[in-house]
């Protein structure tokens, strides 16, 4: 899988959520973020 960089803002206290939901987990904030990217799309891709 080809990676690429991108920026994204978000408030902080969405942020604060995902870091503090990833690190109950073991992930970093990236890790996160990908985890709940893509289980979103397998999920409304199948409309």
């Amino acid at each position: 899988m080809e990676i690429e960089q991108t920026t994204i803002r978000l408030p902080r206290e969405l942020k604060d959520k995902l870091l503090k939901q990833a690190k109950v987990k073991g992930y970093t904030l990236k890790d996160m973020m990908i985890f709940i990217l893509k289980d979103y799309l397998q999920n409304t891709s199948e409309e």
